[in-house]
């Protein structure tokens, strides 16, 4: 007996091709039916056909990883030409980093000297040779101290510089207290020696430099500043004189006054 013929009957999403008893769960899209010939009634045995994309999945699954199938490393030299011209540009940039330091450290030590004179506040008349200050003296001492205490606002006064006398250190020693500075004590017979080791010593600083009325004239010219600066009368105690010696460039001269004027005599 020769054996039995099968019909294969397969159904797409949608479509159905076949019919199956109420008791024959339904199968699902995309199965493959198998139905003996020799049978009167309709049986039906489904195939599960997967989808392609989950076979691709599967199929990818199955191999083995990507690291696996790389070879070994292999490290390549790089071009002798690339090397160097990376080198030469590493060099470029350390001696540019190498230069701007350097032009900063110089320029900070160069910077701006600035130096003030003040002549002594008012003194006590007929008290010998080393008068001290007078009350109204003293008050000009506490002005003079209110306007120079935050003179600069990066920086306070460096040294506070007098010539030898009471009425000379009577008028710094205000100001000195609230910076908490000493007063030292300079000779100032030679502008011109008392010129050059200021701005030797305190090269790029402020400095305060109390001195007398016949000296400032003489002074002020020696540090590049104006030859223009007149001769203060007696009782002319208000002048203050700001001396900016820039690096580079030009001298100024700045006269500024504070406290009251005083009385003409």
């Amino acid at each position: 007996m020769p054996p039995a013929a099968s019909t294969t009957v397969t159904t797409c999403p949608g479509k159905r091709r076949a019919s199956w008893s109420s008791g024959t769960p339904a199968p699902g899209p995309g199965s493959v039916f198998r139905r003996p010939q020799s049978d009167s009634s309709l049986r039906l045995s489904f195939v599960p056909v997967l989808p392609r994309k989950l076979l691709v999945s599967q199929s990818r699954a199955s191999q083995p990883p990507a690291s696996d199938q790389r070879g070994p490393i292999v490290s390549v030299a790089m071009d002798p030409k690339r090397r160097r011209r990376r080198q030469r540009r590493a060099g470029a940039v350390s001696a540019f980093m190498v230069l701007a330091l350097g032009l900063a450290f110089f320029f900070e030590s160069q910077a701006t000297t600035t130096v003030i004179v003040v002549r002594h506040a008012d003194v006590v008349a007929a008290l010998g040779e080393d008068p001290g200050l007078s009350p109204a003296g003293a008050i000009r001492a506490e002005e003079l101290a209110r306007v120079l205490v935050e003179v600069d606002v990066d920086r306070p006064l460096k040294a506070i510089l007098v010539a030898p006398g009471k009425a000379y250190r009577e008028t710094a020693e205000p100001l000195a207290r609230r910076i908490n500075l000493p007063v030292q004590e300079v000779d100032s017979t030679d502008p011109d020696a008392l010129a050059n080791w200021i701005l030797k010593k305190y090269k790029g600083e402020i400095v305060l430099v109390v001195a007398d009325a016949m000296t400032i004239p003489t002074l002020i010219p020696k540090f590049q500043g104006s030859k223009r600066v007149p001769d203060l009368a007696d009782g002319e105690y208000d002048n203050l004189y700001v001396v900016s010696i820039p690096w580079y460039g030009r001298v100024k001269t700045l006269r500024v006054r504070y406290g009251s004027r005083p009385a003409p005599l």
